[in-house]
């Protein structure tokens, strides 16, 4: 009789409460998980954002428009215009700066 008393307050009460508890918080489950996409998605584009503004070097890059590259004579559509006179793309630009560090 106990057993049975047990079993019915189990189906009656208890399962429908925890039915409910797993049905409430799956949503907030795929909240919290896309709320960690977000986040990663912004640190993403934050680092992106940092290389594109920055050399290799923590410099900031120089003026940049369309033009021809002096080094490899390509007409790209960012091309750094250095001081000096010098027009260089990001790939001869990022490879003169990391080359000028590693000489003494």
């Amino acid at each position: 009789m106990v057993k049975l008393i047990y079993a019915l307050i189990m189906a009656v009460i208890i399962w429908p409460f925890l039915l409910i508890a797993v049905l409430k918080g799956i949503p907030l489950l795929l909240r919290f998980i896309n709320g960690l996409g977000i986040r990663f998605e912004k640190k993403v584009q934050e680092h992106k954002d940092l290389t594109e503004k920055f050399d290799p070097l923590g410099q900031p890059y120089p003026l940049k428009e369309r033009g021809l590259c002096d080094n490899c004579s390509q007409a790209i559509e960012d091309v750094f215009f250095l001081t000096s006179g010098r027009r260089l793309c990001k790939k001869c630009y990022d490879a003169e700066i990391l080359a000028a560090k590693e000489q003494p």
